[in-house]
């Protein structure tokens, strides 16, 4: 892992973006010290203050936005605080036949994060704040290399794909915008919608790994696009977009 590449996006005297691979964490932690985003970049790049400023789960690929200097970190981070960075995920799931191909879908649920649990319950709690995600069909996929079969879906749609399937089956590419933030949230809806992620080890079943563990297939989730100012003496708002390039299956 320590030799992987780790494709440089965009740059500025600020921030620095990369298109983070599959399976290497963004920041250290537990037993995976040296082999993470931000310490292989300190490294490979002699800057020893480069922070990334959010993260992305270790199995989930694309753009990681990280900090070049200290006095400008705060400048970074509160846009992700504050809810100002346009983001948005492509993810490999079954077919959703009742989700047109590009209408958008609101999903607005209220999650809660429970201490030693490794899965985020959905609850209905008013007390909860709601998280809110626009999911869109982008388009049929052929079949996968290394992908089983379509699992049965579950979920709180699950009866209506099962009547709706008639000639209708393999995945979707989905095109995933939320507007809030939460751990695990563009995966919790995915699955409460009834079509959990390809390759996702923690819904609706957690399968835990070993730190050192690679799957066969990664979780077919990606951040493919982001709108955010990177350079605190400019009042640009940069716009990248890596959806075109090559969808990474394994």
């Amino acid at each position: 892992m320590l030799d992987l590449d780790i494709p440089l996006v965009a740059e500025t005297a600020d921030a620095v973006v990369i298109d983070k691979p599959h399976g290497l964490p963004s920041t250290p932690n537990g037993g995976l010290l040296r082999a993470t985003a931000q310490s292989l970049l300190r490294v490979r790049r002699n800057e020893p203050n480069l922070v990334a400023v959010h993260r992305l789960d270790r199995w989930t690929g694309g753009l990681l936005v990280l900090s070049r200097r200290p006095e400008t970190r705060r400048f970074l981070h509160m846009q992700f605080q504050r809810h100002q960075v346009a983001k948005t995920y492509h993810a490999v799931a079954a077919d959703l036949p009742w989700l047109p191909v590009g209408t958008p879908r609101t999903v607005k649920l209220r999650m809660v994060k429970i201490k030693d649990d490794p899965q985020v319950r959905v609850v209905n709690s008013p007390a909860v704040p709601k998280s809110v995600m626009t999911t869109t069909v982008v388009e049929k996929l052929p079949e996968l290399p290394g992908v089983p079969e379509v699992p049965e879906v579950r979920g709180e749609h699950a009866t209506q794909r099962t009547q709706s399937t008639q000639g209708t089956e393999g995945y979707r590419l989905y095109r995933l915008r939320p507007t809030t933030g939460h751990t695990h949230q563009l995966r919790v809806v995915m699955n409460h919608l009834g079509a959990p992620i390809v390759a996702d080890n923690t819904y609706p079943v957690y399968r835990p790994m070993e730190a050192d563990e690679r799957p066969d297939v990664p979780l077919q989730l990606r951040a493919v696009e982001l709108s955010m100012r990177l350079d605190v003496a400019s009042e640009t708002v940069h716009h990248l977009d890596i959806s075109r390039l090559p969808r990474r299956y394994s």
